[in-house]
């Protein structure tokens, strides 16, 4: 088991703000279900906000392959909504053997089986909660 899993973080919205917050104010208890320390290493977004909960050791970028395709990065967090380019991003991101978690309805709706059959073939997890 690894000890630090390594986090690329793709939208920076309201979902993607308030995911940097829970990890950061529960980072102990994340830490301790997951069995290992857990980073942020990647902040992909458009807008490129400030934000107190974004440490200044995160890497930032508006290019969300450059998330994709760093070796390091162990779990793709997909917050982009919509079809394109989130199913690009999830699918890129299980076929380079990363686990994904997406708020995303639409592509899951939508490329279900796809996205499953790649996850299946590269024995990564894919993991989602739908956001009210």
């Amino acid at each position: 088991m690894k000890s630090q899993i390594n986090i690329g973080l793709i939208g920076y919205g309201t979902i993607g703000s308030g995911t940097m917050q829970l990890l950061k104010q529960h980072k102990e208890d994340v830490e301790s279900r997951v069995g290992a320390s857990v980073e942020v290493r990647w902040l992909c977004d458009l807008f490129q906000k400030k934000s107190p909960w974004i440490n200044k050791s995160v890497l930032r970028t508006k290019n969300w392959q450059d998330v994709i395709n760093d070796p390091q990065v162990d779990l793709v967090i997909e917050l982009v909504g919509g079809v394109n380019p989130a199913r690009q991003i999830v699918t890129s991101a299980l076929e380079r053997g990363k686990h994904v978690i997406t708020a995303n309805k639409a592509i899951l709706s939508q490329y279900w089986d796809e996205i499953l059959e790649i996850a299946s073939r590269r024995k990564k997890l894919v993991y989602f909660e739908a956001t009210v």
